[in-house]
């Protein structure tokens, strides 16, 4: 298992988390594979308006699935 989690000053903000899966393949064979799952968010500038990027995200034997959203941080600078 492990997890770690950090912040940068810029607005970076990133955690993830994770442990070992036993996953059995279609031809019956077992294997040991990792499943994770985190966060991360980020700032960006649309039109001198600042916007928070969220990132939920997992991944395991189904893949990497990921949400966006976007919310609105300031009103437009001037």
């Amino acid at each position: 298992m492990y997890f770690y989690r950090y912040a940068t000053g810029n607005g970076i903000e990133v955690e993830e988390n994770g442990t070992q899966k036993e996953i059995i393949g279609k031809d019956g064979e077992r294997n040991v594979g990792t499943m994770s799952s985190g966060k991360y968010s980020f700032l960006i500038n649309e039109g001198g308006r600042v916007k928070k990027v969220n990132v939920v995200w997992t991944a395991d034997e189904r893949g990497f699935r990921p949400t966006v959203t976007i919310s609105e941080v300031s009103k437009k600078i001037m």
